[in-house]
């Protein structure tokens, strides 16, 4: 069987997205097909553009807590789950209709604050962290036969270490797929589990993250091959699925700072990560390569936001947003777009490293066209690439 990964050249699109809402964005996430691109806010507004037309807006919803997390439903076209702070899910499906008549939008309640939310590839089941719990939904979008149960996802901790977020507390949702084995995945900052999707649900394995360091944020390779995870000590951690251990930390060079906080973590290819951190870099790593050999400067001493989310793509589209904010906090998002289409195998490194040198390309760019007032106190949120992968036999 050969694989191969669609590689572009990436531009600037012309128009940039005026975010006028006056809020911090708090997760973007592009649909499926990439017609679209859902992003929510700490007030709780929930806006929709679609990528023809200048990527005008087409909906905005509001929710009554701030919007944590985005997952497009992997069949229905034009359908969204919605998590809010206070516990709320949200199933929104909107139609071609400009007045959105034919929309429809319904919720339920999970108790506690959520953090974030999974879909398996069938649609069928939902899995929430909710109030420093996992449960497991089955028919989420049918309220006559939703059934909610608990996974023993932690071990038993008081209401204080609870409230002080506890590191034994789940962060991160996947659902993975391992040789025909469906389970959900767990990351909290110590360690990372998998979990039976059947009733009654129980642990099936689980990895303890190295010593000295802690998950922040973690991604599951498109093979499903490697988890790769950022520290709080400057690098990535890479562990392997199917041995379920450790084998590589890749060292990450970003200077002095007084606080150490990665951003995301979104996988180029089946061994090749693109990192962010706070104070302004973005780093390209590769599972077994000690240090970083490609490392992107984009904005001396900036802070980056905590809640940057990738994006994948298919259709053979290539996309990711930038998304800035201003002195006058005013927030605008950059779109990078493919403008030329080369196939190239997914093991040939020297391939690899040429697309990784037009993503830095891309980035300085984007850094190069900033208006002159943004340039020393910019937010920026990277959704670091989006790639589509297709699989050939």
């Amino acid at each position: 069987m050969q694989s191969d990964i669609d590689i572009v050249d990436f531009t600037v699109c012309g128009t940039i997205i005026n975010y006028t809402l006056g809020e911090s964005i708090t997760v973007v996430r592009f649909s499926p097909d990439f017609k679209y691109m859902a992003f929510g806010d700490s007030r709780g507004n929930l806006e929709i553009r679609s990528s023809s037309g200048n990527w005008r807006r087409i909906r905005l919803y509001q929710a009554e807590a701030a919007i944590n997390t985005i997952q497009w439903h992997p069949l229905i076209p034009r359908f969204l789950v919605v998590g809010s702070a206070d516990g709320a899910v949200h199933h929104v499906k909107f139609d071609g209709h400009p007045q959105g008549l034919r929309d429809k939008c319904e919720s339920f309640k999970v108790s506690g604050f959520l953090n974030d939310l999974a879909i398996n590839v069938k649609g069928s089941q939902l899995a929430v962290i909710c109030g420093g719990r996992i449960m497991l939904v089955n028919n989420s979008f049918n309220d006559d036969k939703r059934a909610i149960h608990t996974v023993p996802a932690q071990e038993d901790l008081s209401g204080e270490e609870m409230a002080q977020c506890h590191p034994l507390l789940p962060q991160q949702l996947f659902f993975l797929d391992d040789e025909g084995t469906c389970s959900l995945v767990a990351c909290n900052a110590s360690s990372i589990a998998g979990f039976s999707t059947n009733r009654p649900s129980k642990c099936i394995w689980k990895i303890k993250c190295r010593e000295g360091a802690s998950i922040e944020r973690a991604a599951i390779s498109p093979q499903g091959r490697f988890f790769a995870t950022t520290n709080l000590i400057g690098g990535v951690d890479w562990y392997c699925v199917r041995e379920k251990r450790l084998v590589g930390t890749t060292r990450c060079n970003i200077g002095a700072t007084r606080v150490n906080h990665p951003v995301d973590i979104a996988f180029l290819d089946n061994s090749t990560v693109v990192a962010g951190h706070n104070r302004g870099q973005v780093v390209i790593a590769s599972c077994g390569i000690a240090s970083d050999s490609d490392q992107i400067f984009v904005g001396g001493g900036s802070r980056l936001a905590q809640h940057a989310k990738r994006a994948f793509a298919e259709n053979s589209n290539m996309l990711f947003p930038i998304i800035v904010k201003g002195e006058d906090l005013d927030t605008k998002i950059w779109v990078a777009h493919s403008n030329k289409r080369t196939i190239i195998p997914r093991h040939d490194r020297v391939a690899t490293k040429k697309t990784l040198v037009q993503v830095k390309a891309c980035l300085r760019l984007v850094w190069n066209e900033e208006p002159a007032k943004f340039r020393f106190h910019i937010a920026l949120i990277v959704s670091i690439v989006a790639l589509a992968i297709f699989f050939a036999k």
